[in-house]
């Protein structure tokens, strides 16, 4: 079997044992049906596949007519010393958005055969693991064929529901597991089945090692809340049930250069390659939809920072970067002269105040003063934004008023 979803299953195991002197037993995918799979020509089922030791079968015609198993001894990986290694067979879930019954079975079968075998549970680890919990359901989703998220991305943003709470962290993970442990599966006449699972979910996350998905668009992991609440999700919730995963975000726009990622690595990344880049950010600061666009950025990073946290529980994001994107805000290019700039503006500042405020990051006290100061007065010029997390959460609105060095007058103006 080749191709790139073998290329990028190969390069995710190579990293992870080079990393952890072993291999991973059980990895999650996030995967999206009706776009990303159309888009790749199903890129994401050939990973499913190729982890589990399976290879598609076609007809004359090419179609996929099925899935036969590759025999262990084929199953190797090429170290970056040159050393080539026997590698088992890896169980793996799928954190799905789609109903195509096709490529559902194909996956399901390709689960049932492996379990099928009499291979012992040191080189297959979908039998170690049924043994554990007797369920195959490896496919998990919404309860329906609904284009809607995981929740996260409605919680969040509503900062006066959860100011509050004594444990977001498990807020966000229960809100994820009452949305997405809702097994896909096809019964003996081909007919799509959606139940709840939620055990059986818990018990893979919970045991979960890797956490992967693909960038294979010009859409990155900051342009769109879908991915802090599916991959962000997802990731939160198996560290909230005790796994510690490694995450890898595989770039495939260049076919002959994939690169592999932490989260925490992509997220750096793009931040400092866009959001914090003079050439990027001034650019799209041109326009009142490129203000908003920027403006919802630091709302997916803060999603980020919520949802989940980086490897053995450090922060996904540093003090130095949390810093810089607070201290980006009171550059000139963020002066303020319309009621666009002023909304996107406050939308910005709001973020990084609530971070600051929730402990996400060790903030530069004058610096965030300056913030708070230049948050209210743009709001006093040009009247609230009314974002979710600034108008509508009173107690933050206490919290800047409190913070603020302005006069007493501003205050109350405000």
């Amino acid at each position: 079997m080749g191709g790139a979803g073998k290329k990028i299953v190969d390069q995710l195991l190579v990293q992870y044992y080079e990393k952890n002197g072993k291999f991973p037993e059980l990895v999650g995918l996030v995967m999206w049906g009706g776009t990303e799979i159309l888009r790749t020509e199903g890129i994401g089922i050939a990973e499913f596949l190729y982890f589990l030791g399976v290879s598609p079968e076609w007809d004359k015609t090419g179609k996929v007519t099925g899935v036969s198993l590759i025999p262990l001894e084929d199953l190797k990986i090429k170290l970056s010393n040159g050393k080539v290694i026997n590698r088992p067979r890896i169980d793996v879930y799928a954190s799905a958005v789609t109903s195509n019954v096709y490529w559902i079975s194909l996956m399901v079968n390709a689960v049932k055969l492996v379990n099928d075998t009499d291979e012992s549970f040191k080189w297959n680890y979908i039998k170690k693991h049924y043994n554990e919990t007797p369920s195959l359901d490896r496919i998990f989703g919404l309860p329906g064929a609904v284009l809607e998220g995981t929740g996260m991305s409605d919680y969040i943003p509503n900062t006066n529901k959860w100011w509050n709470s004594t444990n977001l962290t498990k807020d966000l993970a229960e809100i994820y597991l009452s949305r997405v442990s809702n097994s896909w599966t096809v019964d003996e006449n081909g007919r799509l089945v959606v139940s709840e699972k939620r055990e059986t979910y818990e018990y893979l996350l919970g045991k979960t090692d890797l956490i992967t998905q693909n960038i294979d668009s010009t859409w990155r992991f900051l342009d769109s809340d879908d991915y802090y609440d599916w991959f962000g999700g997802l990731l939160g919730a198996s560290q909230y049930l005790g796994a510690n995963p490694d995450t890898g975000i595989v770039d495939i726009r260049n076919s002959n250069n994939y690169v592999s990622r932490t989260l925490e690595e992509e997220i750096e990344f793009e931040i400092r390659s866009m959001i914090l880049n003079p050439k990027y950010r001034d650019e799209l600061l041109k326009s009142a939809s490129g203000w908003l666009s920027y403006s919802e950025k630091y709302e997916y990073i803060f999603g980020f920072v919520s949802t989940a946290t980086g490897k053995d529980g450090k922060s996904l994001i540093s003090d130095s970067v949390w810093n810089g994107l607070a201290k980006n805000l009171l550059s000139p290019s963020f002066n303020v002269d319309s009621d666009f700039k002023s909304a996107s503006f406050q939308s910005m500042a709001g973020w990084v105040i609530v971070a600051a405020q929730k402990g996400l990051f060790n903030v530069d006290p004058k610096v965030l003063q300056d913030i708070i100061d230049k948050y209210i007065n743009e709001t006093i010029n040009y009247g609230v934004a009314c974002c979710h997390h600034t108008c509508a959460n009173l107690e933050f609105n206490k919290l800047v008023v409190q913070a603020s060095s302005l006069s007493y007058d501003k205050k109350r103006s405000f």
